[in-house]
């Protein structure tokens, strides 16, 4: 118990006093989070939502959303994300794959620079969409303008046009439905978990 633990720390443990970061560890495992799991958006539903967005005028934005599932993507990665990161910038559909640089300026998530591979024989509208991404944006551009809280608000509002209720999906529900899709398809967790750069 973390209280037991800290008390421990206090009183001069043999063994844990040592430990130049125990007190510190012990008073982070009294604060509990709890796990919160994002609906997972499965592909049918972002292209659906990607083509809706994309028709009512906000195309860019309703293009990067599939890429975001096929690719597993954040959102603050795909919304993120310039011209320059994009490597080639003209992959050709059928045979050649591309990369997505993340963090190159300032560092993923993780602290530092990752890439995705977009697989062409794995998604070929998913290297497609990042090709035409690469040569309709201007360099130094990012591939779209949008926000999180506007990609929030565009996604919530497509759901409503296409009568999908409120299935309460995020910006980050692309992404869960990419993990559960492979899961589904009996991809190991290790290899999702490294692909999805957890």
């Amino acid at each position: 118990k973390p209280e037991t633990l800290t008390a421990a720390v206090k009183r001069g443990l043999p063994g844990v006093r040592r430990l130049v970061w125990s007190e510190n560890a012990a008073k982070r495992l009294k604060v509990l989070n709890p796990p919160a799991h994002k609906v997972p958006m499965m592909r049918h539903v972002a292209i659906s939502c990607g083509y809706r967005t994309a028709i009512t005028g906000s195309p860019r934005a309703g293009a990067l959303l599939i890429p975001q599932f096929c690719l597993g993507l954040r959102p603050g990665e795909a919304l993120s994300r310039q011209r320059e990161d994009i490597i080639p910038p003209r992959a050709d559909v059928h045979n050649e794959n591309a990369v997505i640089a993340l963090g190159r300026k300032r560092g993923a998530k993780a602290g530092r620079p990752q890439f995705v591979v977009v697989r062409a024989d794995e998604d070929p509208v998913a290297i497609w969409i990042v090709s035409a991404f690469a040569r309709t944006t201007r360099p130094g551009c990012r591939l779209t303008s949008l926000t999180y809280n506007a990609h929030n608000i565009l996604l919530a509002r497509t759901c409503r046009d296409l009568g999908i209720g409120d299935p309460n999906y995020s910006p980050h529900s692309p992404r869960a439905g990419w993990a559960t899709a492979h899961h589904l398809n009996g991809m190991s967790f290790q290899e999702i978990q490294e692909r999805g750069r957890w």
